[in-house]
C-alpha cells in the first residue's frame, strides 16, 4: 500500500506496484472473559488510581453496551424507575437494556459531578474519549491482555451461557440480524450438548415407545 503511495507520489509512468494487492490485516478475534478473569480485571481496577474505572467496567459487563455508550452515559439515559437504559447506539438507533440490581447499586454510588454524564474525566472535565492509563495498569495487573469492547463480547458470552437463546441475546446487545450474533453460538458445544441429552427428561421416549412396540406385538 506504501509502495503503491510513494510511487504516485513520484509521477513515474508505470508503477511496478501496480498488480501488487495490499494484505489485509485481520479483524481481531473474538475474546471474552471467564469469570475468574472478570474478578481478577474488577480487582486489579479498584486498586487503580481512576476511580471511576471500576463502574464502567461494571457498567460494560452487565449491559454489554458499546465502549463510547459507556464513556458517555448519562443520568437522562438512565430511568431506575423502569429500571430502563436507553442509549443512542450504532446507526443512530435507540437500544434499551435493562439495568440488573448489581448495576443500579453500581450506579446509585457514582456521586453527581454537576453534569448529566455519569463519568467525568478529572482532567479535562468532558467524558472519557478513550480507555486511560488506568485501563492499561489494570490489564497489565490482572494479567490479561484484552480490547475493551471484548467486555461486549464477555458479557454477551456469559448472558447466552445463562440463557441459551441466540435472539434474545441478539435483542442484548442491539444486532440488527442474528448473523452479526452468531459468531457466539459457537462457544459452548458442551452447553448445547448437554440441554440437548436433558431435553426430554420428562418424557421416556425409549421405553414408552418399547412398551407400546411390545404391547402391539402380544395383541
Amino acid at each position: 500500500k506504501f509502495g503503491k503511495a510513494a510511487w504516485n507520489k513520484a509521477h513515474l509512468d508505470r508503477n511496478p506496484f501496480r498488480f501488487v494487492k495490499p494484505i489485509k490485516t485481520p479483524e481481531p478475534g473474538t475474546r471474552w472473559l471467564n469469570d475468574i478473569e472478570v474478578e481478577r480485571l474488577l480487582a486489579a481496577a479498584r486498586e487503580s488510581n481512576q476511580p471511576f474505572l471500576p463502574a464502567m467496567i461494571v457498567v460494560a459487563l452487565a449491559t454489554g453496551l458499546r465502549e463510547q455508550n459507556v464513556f458517555k452515559l448519562r443520568r437522562s439515559e438512565v430511568n431506575f424507575e423502569t429500571g430502563l437504559i436507553t442509549v443512542v447506539a450504532k446507526g443512530s438507533r435507540y437500544h434499551t437494556v435493562e439495568i440488573s440490581p448489581e448495576l443500579e447499586e453500581v450506579l446509585k454510588s457514582i456521586p453527581d459531578n454537576g453534569t448529566d454524564y455519569f463519568f467525568v474525566n478529572p482532567r479535562t472535565g468532558r467524558p472519557f474519549v478513550k480507555p486511560d492509563k488506568a485501563w492499561v495498569n489494570a490489564k497489565r495487573k490482572a494479567g490479561i491482555s484484552l480490547r475493551w469492547h471484548d467486555l461486549r463480547h464477555t458479557a454477551a458470552t456469559k448472558l447466552l451461557r445463562e440463557i441459551g437463546n441466540i435472539y434474545l441475546v441478539q435483542a442484548f446487545l442491539g444486532h440488527t440480524n442474528s448473523s452479526m450474533t452468531q459468531r457466539y453460538a459457537k462457544i459452548f458445544p458442551p452447553q448445547k450438548r448437554e440441554a440437548v441429552s436433558r431435553m426430554w427428561d420428562n418424557v421416556k421416549l425409549t421405553s414408552n415407545t418399547s412398551q407400546t412396540h411390545h404391547d402391539t406385538e402380544t395383541t
